[in-house]
């Protein structure tokens, strides 16, 4: 995959699927390979996989999120990001992709709060103070 051989890494990973239908890093990679293909439905499906196998596997629920927001799918984006900060809820970057997700979704507030949420963690969040500064204009 970092040599952008997307369809190769894909073989690979099925490979390693077929040997172990469990190994929820085979199932998160493919769908890694299968986002730069803009394959989104199969990415979404791959990380899914990923997430029966390991439901608290942070790195699937938010590339499963991002994918799904790809999708304008801003619902289940949404509860996609949830559980990504559900798993890891100190990481600032999970807080200001979800309030991207609510202002998406003219959830203003909510986003507001995300961004806030995300500012708290990290005080130094360029991203999430300039996002929370264009809610406010």
């Amino acid at each position: 995959m970092s040599s952008e051989k997307y369809n190769e890494a894909i073989k690979a990973y099925d490979k390693a699927i077929e040997i172990n239908l469990h190994d929820s890093s085979a199932w998160y990679n493919k769908g890694l390979s299968l986002d730069k293909l803009n394959k989104h439905e199969e990415t979404i499906k791959a990380y899914d996989k990923a997430i029966e196998i390991n439901p608290r596997y942070a790195d699937a629920w938010y590339n499963k999120g991002t994918s799904l927001g790809k999708l304008g799918e801003y619902d289940v984006t949404i509860k996609a990001f949830d559980k990504t900060i559900e798993s890891n809820p100190q990481y600032p970057t999970d807080w200001y992709k979800n309030g991207n997700v609510l202002y998406k979704s003219g959830t203003f507030d909510e986003a507001v709060k995300a961004y806030d949420k995300a500012i708290k963690i990290d005080p130094q969040d360029s991203i999430a103070w300039y996002n929370k500064g264009t809610l406010s204009k």
